[in-house]
């Protein structure tokens, strides 16, 4: 059995990327790290580090910390975000709160 790339998939991350490109940027995440899903979830399951270029969520000041972990938290399900959730809740001084936790 071939394997069969699903020829809409490019389209629906362009428009994920369109749908939330003003809130990922309000959160002072650069633009290349969100433009391509693959590195997106990576950064994402990294713990919030682009091994490319170097760019961490630590860099991040408190106020866009705490937006992009309100972000994350209504539009992200996936697993594996402990560790985003765990160093954005730090530089924001949240409470700790994951989606996990919400259940």
């Amino acid at each position: 059995m071939s394997f069969r790339r699903n020829p809409d998939r490019p389209l629906a991350w362009k428009r994920w990327v369109g749908q939330h490109f003003d809130e990922l940027t309000a959160a002072g995440v650069r633009l290349e790290i969100f433009s391509n899903e693959y590195r997106w979830a990576n950064f994402l399951e990294e713990g919030g580090i682009d091994w490319e270029s170097g760019w961490r969520i630590e860099m991040l000041s408190p106020q866009q910390a705490e937006r992009l972990h309100r972000f994350l938290i209504a539009n992200e399900n996936r697993s594996g975000l402990a560790t985003c959730f765990r160093i954005l809740a730090e530089i924001a001084e949240l409470p700790r709160e994951s989606p996990q936790s919400r259940e």
